[in-house]
């Protein structure tokens, strides 16, 4: 999940993180990592929307979304959770 600090004290800051937890803790075959985008400005090419959520396949990005839809993101590792080559970020 790629986020800017600035916007962590939010009230859907609160609520996204919440569910992102709770979705790393019901797909723990997953690999989950935080990345705070305010401090990586070569990583932000391509990110247009804050949250953006990566998940990754051998090493190659097979799906973004955006936004702090807790139904999207589980909607979206639910998609995903059928392969343990895949991982989330």
């Amino acid at each position: 999940m790629l986020w800017p600090g600035w916007q962590q004290h939010t009230a859907n800051d609160t609520s996204c993180w919440k569910h992102f937890r709770i979705v790393c803790l019901q797909h723990p075959e997953h690999k989950y990592v935080v990345a705070q985008v305010d401090s990586m400005k070569d990583a932000l090419q391509g990110i247009r929307y804050t949250p953006t959520f990566a998940v990754y396949r051998k090493g190659r990005k097979v799906d973004q979304f955006f936004g702090p839809s807790p139904q999207q993101l589980r909607d979206r590792v639910w998609l995903h959770s059928d392969d343990p080559g895949c991982s989330s970020m």
